[in-house]
């Protein structure tokens, strides 16, 4: 009898689904499902509730995995030669750069966010280089673009597009040379008029810098893959990924937790004196920019780790005492009351925590809706996250403002946030996107493909337990590299040398 019902539920594979979605959905049930006023009853309800789902799932779950089964991407060999490869390449780059050089035009000379008006001042001389902005997305996307167009503004974001173009319009051919072109065609089409993509490519965000590298090494690791790890035996291609990597690690502060196991990841592919230099080539960047470089530019290296580190705690703490104020102890309410950077800094992470952990205690519900508002983006499926994203910027010193086409703009806007009540499953909600991965993983299951996919649930999961706010850039980079993930989970496996 067990033996049949755990292959009804395809197994172990069928449990792990059943199990991840119904904590998910549950998970709204408690909070948000006002039941009764009688906490015996409300428990009773609840109960009811999760049965029902539970079967449900039951149900549902095994036949997404059969049909997920069924699923895959045609590869043909030998039907790229480079010839070809090379049209593809130009006539995706200039596709792809057209479409955001009329955004450009649109929102002249691009979004800067209160970061990026203090990159922009640092890049410009007027103040000095910090590391609360990596220094090295400064340098690369804002004094270098400066410098060559001898200071214009708008040569900002206009270098990042350039820069994306090209990067994008060589993921397109490795889908199309590692899948099929009618694929990689699909994905451009989806990219370029996802209303996250048109915003956020036009801030000079270091999380679209980090989007791209990441994107970069997500295309490497498809070669890698598919040739069983030959596209590593040269040294250049070694040095290339090495370098790549280290900048998408310094790009962004927490992008360590994608760039690590990533490197893990790979590393099982090298052989010989290969998997030696990679880590080395990768350590060794690190330290350069971080000590003689930082020390030559005289990089200052700003406080509040604890408050960008501490993000939900503090969203639970702040949540509570303006919801509860009477179920708190004094202590709690008067850090609350003053929740300044420097107060943050001053009680420190021990006693931030404990208290978050007294908040939790007292007023449960209150602080765990708190948390799944702030996280849902990531794994939620119900559509609490709001979305739209429409280039900007704050008022400034410096002259900067958006002039561009103001009746395009509208348009852009209403599309944008539009899209959050018509297409939001589609183009904001990485939870569903991550649904989407776990089956396809499961019905498709190899360890080989479970280690290529962790990276990105290790990043985002992670940074999830950093947020104060539910903000999408930090996450940007899951579009682009999902196409990339989808295509190693459902192409057969290959390990022929390139």
């Amino acid at each position: 009898m067990v033996r049949k019902s755990l292959q009804y539920i395809k197994g172990w594979r069928g449990v792990a689904l059943i199990s991840y979605m119904w904590l998910i959905l549950m998970a709204y049930v408690i909070v948000y499902v006002d039941i009764s006023s009688y906490e015996a009853r409300r428990r009773l309800y609840i109960v009811s509730i999760a049965e029902v789902i539970l079967l449900a799932l039951i149900y549902i779950c095994p036949r997404m995995l059969r049909l997920t089964e069924r699923l895959r991407i045609v590869h043909q060999d030998n039907t790229f030669p480079e010839n070809c490869r090379r049209r593809f390449f130009l006539k995706t780059w200039l596709i792809t750069f057209t479409v955001l050089f009329i955004m450009y035009l649109v929102f002249y000379p691009g979004g800067f966010t209160p970061d990026n008006v203090s990159q922009y001042a640092q890049a410009s001389g007027i103040i000095g280089y910090d590391d609360w902005h990596p220094v090295l997305h400064t340098l690369i996307f804002y004094t270098l673009p400066l410098k060559l167009s001898g200071g214009w503004t708008g040569s900002i974001v206009l270098f990042q597009i350039l820069v994306f173009s090209s990067a994008f319009a060589y993921v397109l051919c490795i889908l199309a040379d590692y899948g099929n072109v009618t694929y990689a065609k699909l994905v451009m089409i989806y990219t370029l008029i996802s209303p996250a993509s048109l915003g956020f490519l036009l801030f000079p965000l270091k999380d679209s810098a980090m989007a791209m590298t990441c994107m970069l090494l997500m295309a490497f690791t498809v070669r890698i893959y598919f040739s069983g790890g030959a596209w590593l035996d040269d040294v250049r291609h070694v040095a290339l990924f090495g370098v790549i990597l280290s900048a998408a690690t310094l790009f962004r502060h927490n992008a360590v937790l994608f760039t690590l196991p990533l490197l893990l990841v790979i590393m099982y592919y090298t052989r010989g004196l290969r998997r030696a230099l990679l880590p080395v080539i990768f350590v060794v960047l690190l330290l350069i920019v971080k000590i003689p470089l930082y020390s030559w530019l005289n990089v200052q290296k700003p406080g509040y780790r604890q408050f960008e580190m501490l993000g939900i705690p503090i969203a639970v703490i702040s949540e509570a005492a303006e919801k509860a104020p009477d179920m708190l102890d004094k202590d709690i309410l008067d850090f609350a009351d003053d929740l300044t950077k420097d107060k943050v800094e001053e009680t420190g992470y021990a006693s931030i925590l404990e208290m978050s952990y007294r908040c939790m205690k007292s007023a449960p519900m209150i602080c765990i809706k708190r948390v799944l508002d702030v996280t849902d983006m990531v794994y939620g499926v119900a559509g609490i996250f709001i979305g739209g994203n429409v280039p900007y910027i704050r008022d400034n010193p410096y002259g900067l403002e958006i002039k561009g086409i103001p009746f395009l703009q509208r348009i852009f806007w209403y599309y944008s946030y539009g899209s959050v009540v018509t297409m939001k499953h589609i183009f904001w909600h990485l939870g569903v996107l991550h649904l989407a991965v776990i089956v396809m993983l499961l019905a498709k299951f190899t360890l080989r493909k479970l280690f290529i996919v962790l990276p990105m649930f290790m990043y985002n999961f992670g940074t999830m337990l950093l947020l104060k706010i539910d903000d999408f850039r930090f996450f940007y980079y899951s579009l682009l590299i999902a196409p990339l993930l989808i295509l190693i989970l459902l192409r057969e496996d290959s390990v022929k040398g390139e």
